[in-house]
């Protein structure tokens, strides 16, 4: 009894060893080079592209520069094959009364440069006594096309007095205002 125990375990049948695979040998063949002769030397580096936005908006416009071409206030605009079209447009404001907290709205504006130079384009939302409430700053480029359209995003604002809130437009330093008015109902 104790021999029959003390047998081996049968071991599990040998496999075949795998079958050894070659790999295939590769062959590039490359067309011949061709002669140096008549060949220039290397590249000469390109002119850099002086055309630049104007880091101070407090020098001479520039002659063929940017301008402002117009200017729509609305909720928001939809993108179209023409442009950008406003959905909700705003020529005024007409509040309940005062002081008055007024939603988010964006300005679009149309800028044209024949020339195609990159312009510094500052706007500011100013109250009836001149304070600065919401401002943007921008450079653009104008890439291959003469208009550009600039959409600016602005944030509610507190409106504390009724009258003619102004947004001002800085294009190259040139200044335009355009009058945004607040009615009390």
């Amino acid at each position: 009894l104790l021999a029959a125990l003390a047998t081996p375990p049968k071991l599990p049948p040998k496999l075949d060893p795998a079958p050894k695979l070659e790999s295939p040998k590769l062959q590039i063949e490359l067309p011949e080079l061709p002669d140096a002769d008549g060949l220039a030397g290397p590249a000469k580096p390109r002119e850099p592209d002086l055309r630049r936005a104007p880091s101070d908006l407090n020098g001479a416009a520039r002659s063929g520069s940017a301008r402002l071409e117009t200017i729509v206030h609305a909720r928001d605009f939809s993108a179209g094959a023409k442009g950008r079209a406003p959905l909700g447009r705003i020529d005024s404001f007409l509040v309940e009364g005062l002081p008055s907290s007024l939603p988010p709205f964006k300005s679009l504006l149309r800028l044209v440069s024949p020339e195609r130079v990159p312009a510094t384009v500052r706007v500011r939302l100013v109250s009836p006594g001149g304070e600065v409430l919401l401002s943007s700053r921008a450079e653009v480029s104008f890439g291959s096309n003469e208009v550009m359209e600039l959409v600016v995003d602005w944030e509610g604002f507190r409106a504390m007095s009724e009258g003619d809130y102004k947004v001002v437009v800085d294009v190259d330093a040139k200044t335009s205002e355009h009058p945004l008015p607040l009615k009390v109902k």
